[in-house]
């Protein structure tokens, strides 16, 4: 644009200045021949031919030019001010998710501490009762272990005369005198009760054994202990033994 203007410049001067220089000195000439009353219209036809010049086009150009250009810069300006509103606008919205993910985390990481701290607590309880379990089944156990007994001991085997092979629990003996690695005595369950493990010191040997069995003579402080056969128990014969109690099955 300016180099338009530059270029139009002289010759626009050149062309306006003579041509106005032929219209005044028209004028002069109209306006000595008509008088007065023609000089209003040579007025009117020189601002007409001034209008129409190229010099007036070109500052109208330059006029538009500059107006549309404002009106540009200014669109640009709107566009940039809402571009930069859209991009606060969206990172507003990104702070707020982080910040409600960083909530949810925070509520799910403290519910799972919390989850943590209740089995820990459930698992802490549960170990404390089952060490006074085993304290009170300790006392339990050294006060009953320290308590011998004497009984009148005798033996039997599971080929006695009418017997079954079954104890007074249900435990078939037929092939075995154990019971879950314990020997199997019978006593009275009055006195001591059924599946008590019980330790035995006999005059041959020491054993323990289990109470899972009864039987029609064993009253009080007689035992029956359970051996190999009939001819093992006429060879034991009978005698005194001692009897503790030492923990229980069921």
């Amino acid at each position: 644009m300016k180099k338009l203007t530059k270029s139009l410049t002289v010759p626009t001067l050149i062309t306006c200045t003579l041509g106005w220089a032929w219209f005044v000195s028209h004028a002069i000439e109209e306006s000595n021949k008509d008088g007065t009353a023609k000089s209003s219209n040579v007025i009117k036809r020189m601002d007409d031919i001034k209008k129409n010049s190229i010099a007036h086009q070109v500052e109208s150009f330059q006029i538009e030019y500059e107006r549309l250009k404002e009106e540009e810069r200014k669109r640009l300006e709107e566009l940039e001010r809402q571009r930069l509103e859209k991009l606060e606008r969206r990172a507003k919205l990104k702070q707020e998710r982080l910040a409600k993910i960083e909530r949810e985390r925070k509520l799910v990481e403290a519910k799972r501490i919390e989850e943590v701290k209740k089995v820990e607590q459930a698992r802490l309880a549960k170990a404390e009762e089952r060490k006074k379990q085993q304290e009170v089944s300790k006392g339990s156990n050294e006060n009953v272990s320290s308590n011998w007994m004497t009984f009148n001991g005798s033996y039997y085997g599971a080929d006695c005369y009418q017997c079954s092979g079954i104890t007074a629990t249900g435990i078939n003996v037929k092939n075995t005198i154990y019971y879950n690695g314990y020997r199997i005595i019978a006593l009275d369950p009055n006195t001591i009760p059924l599946w008590s493990i019980v330790e035995v010191k006999t005059p041959n040997e020491s054993f323990e054994a289990v109470v899972g069995d009864t039987g029609g003579r064993i009253k009080g402080f007689n035992a029956d202990i359970l051996v190999e056969s009939e001819a093992r128990a006429s060879q034991l014969g009978r005698h005194n033994i001692q009897i503790r109690v030492i923990g229980s099955l069921k």
